[in-house]
């Protein structure tokens, strides 16, 4: 899932909620969720967890991602974007291919970790090395949450 969020709720389009603590988040029961919003994995995550998600996979602060104002509406062809968002879909991806909660997660950490390097490098544009903290600070506060030995 991706949209906006804090501790309590996930929203989509027009901030409207999709999950919220305590009204439905027994929705995501008997599932693998990967939940790209800032905060969520702090208390709704666990929540989840608690009342039957098998593995809850989110950030526990809040999530940024870096992109150059140029191309702000074609996040795809970005190169800061790509470096925020190639690590993230690593974990969907990885899922899909049979991979264990645990395993997709170490790929997305390993990939950040790689990106941050570069990010700190001469070949890295101003933009890519402005949004190295970013970068990083997605990368400490992805969390998993659960089985993380289930697989798909």
């Amino acid at each position: 899932m991706n949209g906006h969020g804090n501790e309590n709720c996930i929203a989509g389009d027009k901030d409207k909620i999709i999950l919220e603590s305590g009204v439905n988040e027994t929705l995501l029961n008997d599932k693998i969720v990967y939940v790209r919003s800032c905060n969520v994995a702090a208390g709704l995550g666990v929540i989840c967890v608690r009342n039957g998600t098998i593995a809850f996979i989110g950030y526990v602060k809040k999530y940024s991602l870096g992109y150059t104002p140029s191309s702000m509406f074609h996040p795809l062809k970005d190169k800061v974007a790509k470096l925020f968002l190639e690590p993230s879909n690593l974990i969907p991806i990885s899922l899909i291919k049979g991979n264990s909660v645990k395993d997709s997660y170490r790929k997305s950490q390993a990939a950040l970790l790689k990106n941050f390097i570069f990010m700190l490098s001469t070949r890295a544009t101003k933009e890519q090395r402005d949004a190295a903290p970013s970068l990083w600070r997605n990368r400490k506060y992805q969390v998993v949450l659960g089985n993380e030995n289930v697989t798909m």
